[in-house]
């Protein structure tokens, strides 16, 4: 009887993965678990995973199936670039690091770096390499020693960024400087797309719809690797009083922050109208900024900042809003 030889990945991600987090690190503990049963998998994970606790991070991983691992140990040139902006208080100063942050997430000039990380994969080879959205793809590239590379070398946009940023862009108010510095970095992530789907073995996405726009633009077809979630016992019908309705999302995503303004402010009063009696509003997400911080000050509005899981909201609420113009790829919500 013919058996399948164990497949050794790497699996370098943008988002540690968490079945219980948000919608990228839901889609990265999908991917870690499916490769996981096609053998060992090595994960890296991304620098912004300091500030999670490692034994967490790391206890999270094996428990998907991880064999071993690793963290990327300081920030890319432009994540510094971009903290140094945020930190900088003289106007001239900020336009100044503005102008000068480099292209994201090419670690090339960062030499120590990139001995480092080499490193710790030397004399390990990967039949393949998975790289989790395109900053990913582009650390990898300029990182892995060349034996490292195996047969074959995937990488998941998830959704397509360029789509989602040109929407920011254009909608946004911009002085003349920052619609030029968006606009070149809106050509840089478009030029990014094209050389990935050209170069690499293979690339996927959550929808046929965003497969669809992908082939038009750049003339390749990914695959489509849908999101999933794997459901638990059926939760009991919500108390009849007051009606719920939930809204979940990570509010350091700007089309999250605009749809739960919109329906606070715009539909709310309607559907209170029309339902004549008691209603409220979840609003649950990581972060959120002071302008939802002050909508779970207004009467039905109860702010839910961080929660641990979102099922018990869930079971709360009648009906679930996904109130959102903007982005692509699909919503876990």
């Amino acid at each position: 009887v013919y058996k399948r030889q164990p497949m050794r990945s790497l699996l370098v991600t943008e988002g540690c993965p968490d079945p219980e987090g948000s919608g990228l690190q839901r889609r990265a503990a999908q991917h870690l678990r499916t490769l996981a049963r096609l053998g060992p998998v090595d994960v890296v994970l991304p620098w912004r995973a300091q500030a999670t606790p490692a034994a967490e991070v790391e206890e999270t991983c094996r428990r998907l199936g991880a064999d071993r691992v690793m963290r990327r140990d300081d920030p890319s040139l432009a994540e510094r670039a971009r903290l140094a902006h945020a930190a900088a208080r003289n106007p001239l100063t900020r336009a100044w690091r503005a102008v000068q942050r480099p292209a994201p997430f090419d670690a090339r000039a960062q030499r120590a770096h990139v001995q480092r990380h080499r490193a710790a994969l030397a004399g390990r080879s990967y039949d393949l390499v998975f790289a989790f959205r395109i900053t990913s793809a582009i650390w990898a590239e300029s990182v892995l020693p060349r034996q490292a590379w195996g047969k074959a070398r995937v990488v998941d946009f998830d959704d397509i960024e360029s789509v989602t940023f040109q929407a920011e862009v254009e909608t946004g108010t911009h002085s003349r400087f920052w619609d030029w510095k968006l606009r070149r970095q809106l050509r840089w992530l478009t030029a990014a797309e094209r050389r990935l789907l050209a170069t690499w073995s293979a690339a996927s996405v959550c929808s046929q719809l965003d497969a669809d726009r992908l082939e038009q633009r750049y003339g390749r077809r990914p695959w489509v690797a849908p999101n999933g979630y794997a459901f638990g016992p059926k939760c009991p019908p919500p108390a009849a009083d007051p009606f719920t309705l939930l809204f979940v999302g990570t509010f350091g995503h700007a089309p999250n922050v605009v749809g739960a303004r919109w329906f606070v402010s715009e539909a709310l009063p309607r559907v209170r109208e029309a339902l004549g009696g008691r209603i409220q509003v979840l609003l649950a997400g990581f972060d959120p900024p002071p302008e939802i911080r002050a909508l779970g000050s207004l009467p039905g509005v109860v702010l839910v900042a961080d929660a641990p899981s979102v099922s018990p909201l869930y079971a709360q609420a009648h009906a679930v809003i996904a109130t959102l113009f903007s982005g692509s790829g699909t919503r876990i919500k």
